[in-house]
């Protein structure tokens, strides 16, 4: 037997521990694409506060705001599910003086920031939009492989009174 003939396994080149590296990155990037592409969507913390304590902070807010405590009008809680993302709208009835929107939009616009990020999701894009009779304030968020907006828009139906919607849209990220 020559002495060069026989190969430890534990003997190998620079290339050969490349290429295995490079099969095993494939592997592992493919797999995340799999798992990702037919993994069910489940909805964000956000959506949930969305749903159950948005209409308290905003009662909140106003109550900051106007200085007194509001009666806050529901007008309308509804949505949708499906496989892929959700989609739920709420609005109501705010006392809201002309004077007071920028303040409003300020300290609505820091908690939903808030709630987005002490959940672990990250803000992305947010500007205030329109006109002085229709306000919109569309919001861009992120967690793991979902990417929601929630779009806040104020309606001035009066003096004292604005009508409050916000839309809120989750996909499962392509």
């Amino acid at each position: 037997m020559k002495q060069g003939a026989y190969r430890s396994l534990w003997r190998f080149s620079l290339r050969e521990l490349l290429l295995l590296m490079l099969v095993a990155a494939a592997i592992l990037g493919w797999g995340r694409a799999i798992y990702q592409k037919y993994s069910r969507f489940s909805a964000t913390p956000f959506s949930d506060y969305f749903v159950r304590q948005m209409l308290g902070d905003l009662r909140e807010v106003c109550k900051v705001i106007a200085g007194a405590d509001v009666t806050l009008q529901d007008t309308r809680t509804q949505g949708s599910s499906g496989e892929n993302g959700i989609h739920r709208r709420i609005s109501a009835e705010l006392p809201l003086a002309p004077e007071q929107e920028d303040a409003f939009w300020d300290e609505v616009i820091d908690r939903i920031h808030q709630r987005i990020e002490e959940n672990g999701g990250t803000v992305g894009n947010s500007s205030i939009l329109g006109d002085p009779t229709v306000t919109h304030m569309p919001i861009q968020y992120h967690y793991g492989i979902t990417t929601g907006v929630v779009v806040l828009q104020l309606f001035r139906k009066s003096e004292q009174t604005v009508h409050f919607s916000a839309f809120l849209d989750e996909q499962k990220s392509r």
